[in-house]
């Protein structure tokens, strides 16, 4: 009987060793963190897939689809669009920001050759930190055109009407121009919104937006190009955030 417990215990004891209850332990804590992880980020757990070499890519988020549609249309200005910019230019004069600055890029005549959003939002934003740095509150907008030549190629240029305030100077200004749009000689013309002593109608807006439909054209006092302006593949238009439609809002409610 004796000899029978000991031999009971004796297996007991070499069975309890062979388990080795901390590794299961550790294991189940380490999936327990990344489960819980995984949930709180709402994203699937990578742990199990480390040991397999099995990569897993998570999806990236997709663009709206009411964006989308919103220019998939890219053969010329929607009627949308015109009001914004005419929306925006009115509410310059109630902030003191009127637009009385009128640039011309033609993107053949610059270093990039085309008309590229990259290029011309990296400029944007030199020239909105450049004002920010002289101390000086600007607003801008600009429309994209892309028109044919007689001989059927592509003229992609870009027009910005923006509030150059009087302390900064108009010499520096243009040559600053050169530099954040790369252009060449003759790529850039920056001039004043009205000549001095002009007393007619001022029509540099119907003018940037002469490539919308003849109606929408007609309806602001205008008149649309012939044939258009072009296709542009990406927003053929819009306006500094401080004088966009959230800004307009927040200013009515006040």
């Amino acid at each position: 009987m004796k000899t029978a417990k000991r031999a009971n215990s004796a297996n007991g004891r070499n069975l309890q060793n062979s388990l080795k209850p901390s590794e299961p332990v550790n294991i189940y804590k380490e999936n327990r963190k990344s489960t819980v992880s995984a949930k709180a980020r709402k994203q699937p757990s990578l742990y199990s897939l480390e040991d397999t070499g099995t990569s897993l890519s998570l999806p990236r988020k997709q663009p709206s689809l009411r964006r989308k549609f919103r220019y998939r249309n890219v053969e010329g200005l929607k009627p949308w669009q015109v009001e914004e910019l005419h929306a925006a230019e009115k509410y310059t004069e109630k902030i003191g920001l009127p637009l009385n600055r009128f640039i011309t890029i033609t993107w053949l005549l610059t270093e990039h050759g085309k008309l590229c959003a990259e290029k011309f939002q990296h400029g944007m934003k030199n020239m909105y930190q450049w004002f920010r740095y002289k101390g000086v509150e600007t607003a801008w907008l600009y429309v994209h055109e892309n028109p044919k030549s007689p001989l059927d190629d592509d003229k992609p240029n870009t027009h910005i009407m923006l509030h150059l305030p009087r302390k900064i100077n108009r010499s520096q200004f243009a040559a600053m121009l050169e530099k954040w749009f790369g252009a060449l000689d003759g790529g850039i013309k920056s001039e004043p919104r009205t000549r001095s002593g002009y007393q007619g109608q001022d029509t540099r807006l119907q003018y940037m937006t002469k490539g919308a439909d003849f109606l929408t054209c007609r309806r602001h006092g205008g008149h649309r190009s012939k044939g258009g302006q072009g296709t542009v593949p990406f927003k053929r238009s819009g306006t500094s955030q401080n004088i966009g439609l959230k800004a307009r809002l927040e200013y009515d409610k006040t």
